[in-house]
């Protein structure tokens, strides 16, 4: 594949995108890297293109930032949308490897009369964007570089109600399926998990708390890192123990094709299949 990649025109496809924001061949990590929305560049015929970068991905951090990114440490890296690739590439600089979360279905360019719940083409094209400088910061990494859990906040939807008809309902959650168990985390030297999110007052979302509690039950330290708090970017706060909430995964809606994504049925027209993104 890194071959493959010298051609810039391959890096807009599914393979070349799901390897760039993977772990590393032969990494303890491996089995949790998540394809289904990079198969849906393929399955959708999606053609990602170059976006403008946020402001703040320009701005220099402070010298000392980001250096608590190791090898001993798991990154959980809860952003919206693009921002958490982004700032998964600045973590990247400091020797870290990405596993995707992303396991949902975006919505057929060619459906234009419905709307997806997440809308990830800005997420696709943000990997796009950021792949020629995500593949030049991979050649420096090893196997055991730090690994940090690419994950989208919007993932179990931000409005709190129930999708309406005829909107495309790719609401997911992380499953343990894409999370690895207390015996892996230690094979893997993992010695601490980072929480790193929006704001520093915000709770873990609640698919991801099993895990935080689990890996703080073996031993594991818990700590947090926000967007809005700049003084944690060089030194990690300390975070309690999150409460344990029941996550309803009766309301999410699995495709046939794997991951999440289905259009909700309007009454008078039955229901539809999945589609691969409603078709």
């Amino acid at each position: 594949m890194e071959q493959a990649l010298n051609n810039p025109k391959m890096l807009g496809r599914y393979d070349a995108l799901f390897y760039l924001y993977g772990p590393l061949e032969g990494s303890l990590w491996e089995p949790y890297q998540c394809p289904t929305l990079f198969a849906s560049i393929d399955k959708l015929s999606l053609t990602p293109r170059e976006v403008e970068l946020s402001e703040g991905f320009h701005q220099a951090p402070r010298e000392e930032a980001w250096q608590w990114v190791r090898p001993d440490t798991l990154v959980l890296l809860d952003l919206p949308d693009g921002a958490t690739i982004e700032v998964g590439s600045i973590l990247m600089r400091q020797g870290a490897q990405f596993i995707s979360t992303f396991d949902h279905w975006p919505m057929s360019q060619s459906n234009v009369s419905a709307r997806p719940v997440i809308d990830s083409i800005e997420l696709i094209n943000k990997m796009y964007t950021l792949a020629p400088k995500v593949r030049q910061l991979r050649q420096t990494l090893s196997p055991d570089a730090a690994p940090i859990w690419l994950c989208d906040s919007r993932r179990l939807g931000t409005s709190g109600r129930s999708p309406s008809p005829g909107t495309f309902d790719n609401r997911y959650y992380i499953d343990d399926s894409i999370l690895p168990g207390v015996k892996t985390l230690k094979k893997g030297g993992i010695r601490r998990i980072v929480h790193f999110n929006e704001k520093l007052s915000s709770e873990p979302l609640p698919d991801l708390v099993p895990f935080i509690l689990d890996a703080h039950n073996a031993g594991i330290a818990l700590e947090k890192v926000s967007l809005d708090e700049e003084s944690t970017w060089v030194r990690p706060q300390i975070m309690k123990p999150p409460f344990k909430r029941r996550l309803p995964i009766r309301g999410f809606r699995r495709s046939d094709m794997g991951g999440f994504g289905q259009m909700v049925p309007v009454p008078s027209e039955g229901s539809y299949g999945s589609g691969g993104g409603g078709g």
